[in-house]
């Protein structure tokens, strides 16, 4: 996206931003995190780049539309784009995916590396069992930037009392099959 790297930084406190310096604004502020959901989808840097370049592409010919979109709900609407487009080039490759799978991710909490070595496969292979919305509801929350609960709302199109539930759900089910073995399936 080299042609959005030729402005100057754009600050988020511009109340008069130009369509082109909002667009860069954004893709400075969101292109890392957007990459790393998108490597998470594809397991491939070259599909990442495809699918933040095809996404940054959208967001300028749909700018306007963009920008009316409150700002604590559009990393949530550029992570969704993401996914959706990343859907999409599956449908198109035809690829022998699973749409339903959400990537596999590290569990990252305040002792991130300690306990990502001592039990970070252990929770990759219960997240493996666990099943929608609470796999997709803990990735969103401790994985991709830790969404809040109005944005992972948003990106699953839940009410934000039911992530709440859900969230604490799969904590206890991820507990469960830490603690005893058992299978996160409900």
């Amino acid at each position: 996206m080299f042609f959005l790297l030729a402005v100057s930084d754009a600050e988020e406190s511009d109340l008069e931003m130009t369509n082109y310096e909002y667009a860069v604004f954004l893709y400075k502020k969101y292109n890392k995190t957007l990459w790393k959901y998108a490597f998470t989808l594809s397991k491939s840097p070259d599909i990442a780049n495809d699918l933040v370049s095809t996404t940054f592409l959208k967001v300028v010919e749909c700018i306007e539309m963009i920008q009316k979109i409150h700002i604590y709900k559009i990393k949530s609407y550029l992570m969704s784009m993401i996914k959706n487009n990343y859907i999409n080039y599956v449908k198109k490759e035809k690829l022998n995916v699973d749409l339903s799978r959400v990537p596999e991710h590290a569990y990252h909490s305040n002792d991130g590396d300690i306990i990502e070595e001592i039990y970070g496969s252990e929770i990759e292979e219960a997240l493996k069992h666990m099943p929608e919305p609470y796999k997709s509801i803990l990735q969103y929350r401790y994985g991709y930037d830790e969404l809040s609960y109005e944005e992972i709302a948003t990106a699953l199109d839940i009410n934000v009392k039911s992530i709440r539930v859900y969230k604490q759900r799969a904590v206890n089910m991820l507990k469960q099959r830490l603690k005893g073995g058992e299978q996160c399936n409900e």
